[in-house]
């Protein structure tokens, strides 16, 4: 396998992964997370922490239960 085929493969890779609603969350809360982190203010990373929240809440309200949780293989 050449380098780009294996750079493809992997971009293949990176890009099936962010299509996934858990990556997306994960991706999300980690941002959140390290605002919080990062802000010296304490209000302004907490409102950076639970607008994290807020948007990981809309995204399980709004996306069906199966596309969430789907178990891959199983049927």
């Amino acid at each position: 396998m050449t380098i780009k085929e294996r750079a493809i493969a992997v971009a293949r890779y990176l890009l099936a992964r962010l299509s996934e609603p858990s990556t997306i969350k994960g991706l999300i809360l980690a941002a959140s997370a390290f605002g919080w982190w990062r802000i010296d203010n304490t209000s302004q990373g907490e409102g950076i922490a639970q607008m994290g929240l807020l948007i990981v809440g809309l995204i399980n309200a709004a996306l069906p239960q199966n596309t969430l949780y789907q178990s891959k293989g199983n049927g």
